[in-house]
């Protein structure tokens, strides 16, 4: 089998696994840097109850929660926004590898390969897959690395793996955002459709957390399948795994259609 494409894409998203992965795991350094001193606060926990329950809504599950309890804020803090800042990676990164050799110019180096369309795209996406893998994965060990100077109160295993739930909401936007590029013929609107997806989304999803008449809204979105599932004492949620893996069969089955009749600029 012919692996070309998939090598070729690594390589190009190489810097991208640098950038968020380092960029990310510094963050995450940084919050557990914060925790200790917080944790010696009893005040904030006073502060945090109040809190209107709307504006509590938004940080803990459930509208109760402690900043002195790790978990607790180490999702708020930080693993509650991770599947948006990595959904703002995946658009830009999706956009340059299905459009940008169109763009460049470069396609009929693409082409020339002995694969299939089908096979190309699925192989671009594999390697975007990989790599959104990857990221994660650095975050989780910066994680254990930095919360060696003090007690998390969790196993060091649930700090490695917290940062993988946000694997299948990445599965399913990259299969939307190709879906998307797979049909145009540049890089910006593919931006703009999948920065409105992923900001829609997750304004969608406060909205209907401060308003209980909307409540229902926010299982339009996958925020909410993850949000219930991003903490450290929750196991694997069969409903955000369902609809995840469904939106990213069907989006990759649609661009498998669409990039096979598209009209290529050469």
């Amino acid at each position: 089998m012919n692996v070309a494409v998939f090598r070729k894409t690594l390589w190009d998203l190489r810097w991208g696994l640098v950038g968020w992965g380092v960029g990310l795991a510094i963050y995450a350094a940084l919050m557990n840097g914060l925790f200790p001193s917080l944790k010696a606060n009893p005040a904030l926990d006073a502060y945090v109850e109040s809190l209107p329950e709307e504006i509590s809504r938004i940080f803990f599950e459930g509208g109760g929660g402690s900043f002195t309890d790790y978990g607790t804020f180490i999702r708020a803090e930080f693993l509650a926004f991770l599947p948006l800042l990595l959904s703002i990676w995946i658009v830009g990164a999706a956009a340059r590898i299905v459009v940008g050799e169109e763009e460049g110019k470069t396609v009929d180096l693409l082409l020339a390969q002995p694969v299939s369309r089908a096979s190309a795209l699925l192989q671009k996406m594999a390697a975007l897959l990989a790599v959104a893998v990857a990221v994660p994965a650095v975050v989780g060990v910066a994680l254990v690395l930095s919360s060696a100077t003090f007690d998390p109160g969790v196993p060091r295993w649930r700090l490695l793996s917290a940062p993988f739930y946000a694997i299948p909401f990445l599965v399913a936007m990259e299969g939307v955002v190709v879906a998307v590029a797979a049909w145009a013929h540049r890089r910006g609107p593919v931006i703009f459709a999948g920065a409105v997806l992923a900001i829609g989304w997750y304004l969608l999803f406060i909205t209907a957390r401060l308003q209980d008449s909307l409540e229902s809204l926010r299982w339009a979105t996958l925020y909410a399948y993850y949000d219930g599932n991003n903490g450290f004492h929750e196991g694997p949620d069969p409903a955000y795994w369902l609809v995840s893996v469904i939106l990213a069969a069907g989006t990759t089955w649609l661009a498998v259609v669409l990039y096979r009749r598209k009209d290529l600029l050469t």
